[in-house]
C-alpha cells in the first residue's frame, strides 16, 4: 500500500512546477468561470419549446433557457425571419404568445434588414417581446414587426426593466390601446433606430402611436414616422415621464385628438436638442377646440425644452375645413437656436437668443440621405443653415455633438459664408464624411 504524501511535498510539488513554468517563460492565465451562455438559435419556426440544443433551438426555446441561466447570457440570430406561431398572452414565461425575457439579456441579429423577428399577431394575439421588471436587455440588429395588443400596452414591445436596442427597426405593429410600437415603463434607451408604421387603434382612447412613455426614454440618432393612435402619434410623454430626443427625426405621424407628432402631458418633461420634429398631422375626425398641436402638443403643468431644434411645417385639418398650419401648441422654453414655423398659440420663454419664428423650414422629403435611418435634408436656402448655436450643438449634458443624426460630421460650413456653424434640426448639411457605421435599418417597402 503506497503511503499519501505529506503536505509538505504536495505544496513543494506546485510550488516546482510553478517555478519551472517561469523559468521556461510560461504564462499561467488565470481563466474565471464563464457566468453567461451562448445560445446560437437554428430554427425560424415556433414548435412547443423543449430544450435548446446546439443543432436544435428556436428563438423561444433560446429565451426560455437564457431565463433561467445565470449572467447577462447572448442570444445570436443569423439572417432569417422568425415568426412567432403559438397563441397566448401574459403567461409570462413565453410558453405561448410573446417572448417574455425575464432575465439579463443580449439579443444580437444579423441586421435590421435581414434579420426579422414576426410577432404574427393576428394569430398569437400579442406582442412580439416584454422585458420584465428589474431585466436588463440589450437588443441590436433586428427587426420586430406585426406584433398585436388587444388589452395590454406594447404592441410590439413592452419595457418594464432597462432596455437599450440598437440598429433596430420595430415597425407595423398594433395596438388596441397605448403604444404601437413600444410602450415604456422603465428606462429605454434607443439609438440609430427606426420607429415606423406602428399604429393605435382603440375604441375609446388610446396614446403614442410609435412610441409611449412613462418611465424614462432616450431617443438618439434615430426616426420616428408614419405611426398613429389618438393621441400623440409619433410619441406620448406621460405625467411624470422624462423623453430626452437628440439629432433624431419625428415626422409623418399623425393623431386624432392631441399632438400629431409629440403628445406632453401631465407633468412630464419633454427635451429636444437637434430634433427635426415636421410633416407631422393632427386629423380630427370631430371639430374640438381642445384639440390641437399637430407638430407638438404641450399639456398645463408639463415641460418641454428645445434646443437647435426644427419645429416647421405641421399641420391640423377637421371636418370641413382645410389643413392650417400647427406646429406647437401651449409653452416651450427655449435654450436658443430654434426654428418653429408657426407660433399661433405657442408661448416661447427662455433663453430665445437666435430662435427663428414665421419661416418656412425649406426641407426635402424623408428619404435615404447616408447613415441608418432616414432623414429630412435641407435645402441650399432653408433658413436652417449655420443657424444653431455658434458655441456648438450640445445633447443634454453639455457634451459636443460633432455627428449630425447621419453619423456625418457636425460643425460645417453650410452656406459658404461664415465659416462652420452647425445646422439647427438632425441634419448637418453640406457634410461629405461619413462615420464608419453605414448599416441601414429601413426598407424602401413599410409594411401596414
Amino acid at each position: 500500500m503506497l503511503a499519501k504524501p505529506s503536505s509538505f511535498l504536495f505544496f513543494s510539488l506546485i510550488l516546482a512546477i510553478i517555478v519551472a513554468g517561469g523559468l521556461a517563460g510560461l504564462i499561467f492565465p488565470i481563466t474565471p468561470a464563464r457566468a453567461f451562455t451562448i445560445y446560437t438559435v437554428t430554427r425560424t419556426d415556433d414548435p412547443e419549446p423543449d430544450s435548446c440544443l446546439p443543432t436544435d433551438c428556436s428563438l423561444r426555446e433560446a429565451i426560455r433557457a437564457a431565463n433561467t441561466a445565470p449572467g447577462t447570457d447572448l442570444i445570436v440570430l443569423q439572417a432569417g425571419t422568425y415568426t412567432l406561431s403559438r397563441p397566448g398572452d401574459k403567461d409570462n414565461v413565453a410558453f405561448f404568445g410573446d417572448l417574455d425575457i425575464t432575465d439579463n439579456l443580449t439579443l444580437q441579429g444579423a441586421g435590421a434588414a435581414s434579420t426579422i423577428i414576426d410577432g404574427n399577431g393576428s394569430v398569437t394575439r400579442d406582442r412580439v417581446i416584454e422585458i420584465t421588471t428589474g431585466v436588463t436587455a440589450h437588443i441590436s440588429g433586428v427587426s420586430i414587426r406585426r406584433g398585436f395588443s388587444s388589452v395590454f400596452s406594447g404592441g410590439g414591445i413592452f419595457n418594464a426593466g432597462s432596455l437599450t436596442l440598437t440598429l433596430s427597426r420595430v415597425i407595423s405593429n398594433t395596438v388596441n390601446n397605448n403604444g404601437g410600437g413600444i410602450a415604456n415603463q422603465g428606462t429605454l434607451v434607443i439609438s440609430q433606430s427606426l420607429i415606423m408604421s406602428n399604429i393605435g387603434n382603440p375604441p375609446t382612447y388610446g396614446f403614442g402611436g410609435g412610441l409611449y412613455n412613462e418611465g424614462q426614454l432616450t431617443l438618439v440618432e434615430s426616426t420616428v414616422s408614419g405611426n398613429e393612435n389618438r393621441i400623440g402619434g409619433g410619441l406620448d410623454n406621460g405625467p411624470l415621464a422624462t423623453a430626452t430626443l437628440i439629432n433624431s427625426t419625428v415626422s409623418g405621424n399623425r393623431a386624432r385628438e392631441n399632438g400629431g407628432g409629440i403628445n406632453n402631458r401631465g407633468a412630464g418633461v419633454l427635451n429636444l436638442f437637434n430634433v427635426t420634429l415636421t410633416a407631422n398631422r393632427l386629423e380630427m375626425v370631430t371639430n374640438n377646440l381642445a384639440w390641437d398641436g399637430g407638430g407638438l402638443k404641450i399639456g398645463l403643468n408639463s415641460t418641454v425644452n428645445a434646443r437647435n431644434t426644427l419645429i416647421a411645417d405641421n399641420q391640423k385639418t377637421g371636418v370641413l375645413f382645410d389643413p392650417i398650419n400647427d406646429d406647437c401648441k401651449g409653452i416651450l422654453t427655449s435654450a436658443g437656436y430654434n426654428l418653429v414655423g408657426t407660433t399661433a398659440g405657442c408661448v416661447i420663454t427662455g433663453d430665445t437668443t437666435g430662435n427663428l419664428t414665421g419661416q418656412f423650414p425649406q426641407l426635402g422629403p424623408l428619404a435615404d440621405n447616408g447613415g441608418p435611418t432616414l432623414t429630412h435634408a435641407l435645402s441650399p436656402d432653408s433658413p436652417a443653415l449655420d443657424a444653431g448655436n455658434p458655441a456648438g450643438c450640445t445633447d443634454n449634458a453639455g457634451n459636443g455633438l460633432i455627428t449630425d443624426q447621419r453619423g456625418y460630421a457636425r460643425s460645417v460650413d453650410g452656406d459658404g459664408a461664415n465659416g462652420p456653424r452647425c445646422d439647427i434640426g438632425a441634419f448637418e448639411s453640406e457634410t461629405s464624411v461619413p462615420a464608419p457605421q453605414t448599416q441601414h435599418v429601413y426598407l424602401p417597402i413599410l409594411l401596414k
